[in-house]
Order: C-alpha cells, then sequence, then structure tokens
C-alpha cells in the first residue's frame, strides 16, 4: 500500500485463517467499501476472488473464491453500473461478462460469453458506464486492440 502521491510503502496483512493456499495474489480492483477483487493462483490455475480490506492495520479479511473451474479466471474490470468482464481460459482464451454489485463484491446472475472464437482475448477494461469494452487479442502472432 502506498499513497497516491507517493511516500513509504506499507505492507498489507493477509488473514491467515482462509483455509486455502492463495499463490501469487495480486489486486485487480478496489470496490466502494474497500473491497477489493483480485486474483490468486490455486492448484496451478488463476482464479478470482473478492475480499474486505480493514484498516489500522491494513489487513486482507473475508477473502471468498468468486470464480472455479478447470480453467483460469484473470484480468476482472468493473464499471460502476456493476458489470464485470473478465478473461477466461479453459482451452482458448475468451472474454466474459459478470452481472455483480459492485457494493456488495458479489455476482449477481450467471456468467455470459463475450467472445469465442480463434483469437486469445485477454486484459478487458469496461467503461464507466458499462456500455463499452475495450481488450487485447492475438491472432497469428499479431496484438490488437
Amino acid at each position: 500500500m502506498i499513497a497516491r502521491n507517493g511516500g513509504q510503502p506499507s505492507k498489507i496483512e493477509i488473514d491467515s485463517t482462509l483455509g486455502k493456499t492463495l499463490t501469487n495474489p495480486s489486486p485487480e480492483a478496489w470496490l466502494p467499501g474497500d473491497i477489493i477483487i483480485g486474483q490468486a493462483e490455486v492448484q496451478g490455475r488463476a482464479q478470482l476472488f473478492r475480499a474486505q480490506l480493514t484498516r489500522n492495520p491494513w489487513k486482507v479479511t473475508r477473502v471468498e473464491q468468486l470464480t472455479s473451474g478447470t480453467g483460469s479466471a484473470a484480468h476482472p474490470s468493473v464499471a460502476r453500473d456493476g458489470t464485470m468482464v473478465l478473461s477466461s481460459e479453459d482451452g482458448d482464451l475468451d472474454l466474459w461478462s459478470l452481472p455483480f454489485d459492485p457494493n456488495q463484491g458479489r455476482s449477481t446472475g450467471e456468467p455470459h460469453r463475450l467472445t469465442q472464437d480463434a483469437a486469445l482475448e485477454a486484459y478487458p477494461s469496461i467503461s464507466v458506464d458499462g456500455t463499452k469494452l475495450v481488450y487485447s487479442a492475438e491472432q497469428a502472432n499479431k496484438s490488437q486492440i
């Protein structure tokens, strides 16, 4: 953790009572109410998690897994209206949309596949109003936005 204008970084402790071993955790989105959406490896696959960030001292608590399955899920982006987009790999790397309540940090419905083709789509970023999406697509060793 570091102040936006710089300064001395401080370490954030992760609650040790999670019951799962999270490898390589990384924060992806900081939502209202100090809810963090992040990713970590579980059994060799990237999965998305929701966690509560508490202050004084800074600590990650109440970690809940949002995605599961045989593929990896990564790079979430959350719009103000609660739409979350993410990339998911299960043989091919595609983009998915997930209805999401950003205030509660919880899914409100089933995932919806947005892309399904030969290109590898990743790193989605959704507009603040939730109406547009940009992402990276790689096909034939060429990347495009």
